[in-house]
């Protein structure tokens, strides 16, 4: 179970990867923001479905029927003694710590915006609310609120500037891809892939709220002269999950801004669609290999004294013994090597098959109590 789940994480940081750097070098200059904010919600929600997407591209296997064979069917091993922390516990012990302190970091964040709503005088509005701060932070967003701080120097005609910005992120509810993405965060706190998927969204977003001001709302170079005043003041800002005026992105900015009336190619896109198509369908292959491996056994091939062993094999090639053990098949056929000798029945690890229950239900029948086998097929 627990390697089963470090697997599926895997498998969906492929998919993080492959999809962000099909952004980053396809998409992240373009100025189709609200499709490149899209992408990134989209993108993210399939790497987590398409590790679980089955094609179901098993070959099926001519039913068999065997007499005559002295071949042993082990049905389970007794089950051993449990063992203490293996490799796969202290990992997912070390996963769970990194998860844990990533929920603290956010939990202290909202705790403390909402310490900063209610302890500030609030001046609600039909569709925001306008909290008045007086720390070093500087002007930021979150959910419908937007904090003030009334210290910074702003002229009405910057200040209306600043608080229409925020108020795109608002309307746009760009706080939810943010909490959205903070908590893919906590889950692949190990991948900065992960990270770089936030920052990404985090400057979208900017960039979303730049474009609405300077083309839609005709600020033009009122808001550039904005921009370049607050590249040169810096104003600390420590909040993850919050949308703040000046991000340290604003040369970025700058530069979408100039090149706000460039044609994009919307079609590059569509050149995601067979991207997640290669992943699923890689990723089938990389389970049906495994499960080759035990398909391929062919009973006619097999000699007297072969030892077909029976087991749960997951999509992975791993076995869950009853002891809380998950090994691989080799492993396997070395523990049944090994309990043949402690029998007084010795084998080599050559004569020992490792095939799915389900497989040996199949292929295998009994056609007497003592499981006396022939070489025949079922006709």
């Amino acid at each position: 179970m627990i390697v089963s789940f470090f697997i599926y994480l895997l498998k969906a940081s492929v998919c993080l990867g492959l999809f962000y750097g099909f952004y980053f070098f396809a998409l992240r200059k373009e100025n189709f923001f609200q499709l490149n904010r899209a992408y990134l919600l989209i993108t993210v929600l399939s790497s987590f479905l398409l590790p679980y997407i089955d094609l179901n591209l098993n070959l099926s296997i001519e039913t068999l029927s065997y007499v005559g064979f002295e071949t042993r069917i082990l049905d389970d091993l007794p089950k051993g003694k449990a063992e203490g922390w293996g490799v796969e516990k202290i990992l997912l012990a070390i996963y769970l710590l990194g998860v844990f302190a990533m929920i603290f970091k956010t939990v202290l964040s909202l705790f403390y915006i909402i310490y900063l709503r209610f302890t500030n005088s609030t001046i609600k509005k039909i569709d925001h609310c306008l909290v008045k701060i007086n720390t070093s932070d500087s002007v930021f967003s979150f959910l419908n609120m937007i904090f003030w701080n009334d210290e910074l120097d702003y002229s009405n005609d910057e200040a209306d500037q600043i608080l229409r910005h925020e108020l795109v992120h608002v309307h746009q509810k760009h706080s939810l891809d943010i909490l959205f993405l903070t908590s893919v965060n906590i889950i692949f706190w190990f991948n900065p892939i992960a990270y770089w998927y936030k920052k990404s969204m985090e400057n979208t977003h900017e960039f979303i709220a730049d474009f609405e001001l300077y083309q839609k709302q005709n600020f033009q170079l009122r808001y550039v002269d904005l921009l370049m005043k607050e590249a040169k003041a810096k104003r600390s800002h420590t909040l993850s999950i919050t949308h703040m005026f000046l991000n340290d992105q604003l040369i970025s900015r700058l530069k979408m801004i100039k090149d706000s009336d460039k044609k994009s190619n919307k079609n590059k896109l569509l050149t995601s669609i067979p991207l997640a198509l290669l992943m699923i369908f890689l990723f089938n292959c990389n389970g049906k290999i495994a499960a080759s491996y035990y398909d391929n056994v062919d009973p006619f091939d097999l000699k007297s004294g072969t030892i077909l062993q029976a087991a749960d094999i997951d999509e992975n090639g791993m076995i869950n013994l009853k002891d809380g053990r998950i090994v691989t098949v080799d492993e396997f056929r070395n523990i049944v090597v090994e309990r043949r000798k402690e029998e007084g029945a010795p084998v080599s690890k050559d004569q020992v098959y490792i095939v799915p229950k389900e497989w040996l239900k199949k292929n295998i029948s009994y056609p007497d109590k003592e499981n006396n086998f022939k070489n025949k097929k079922t006709k």
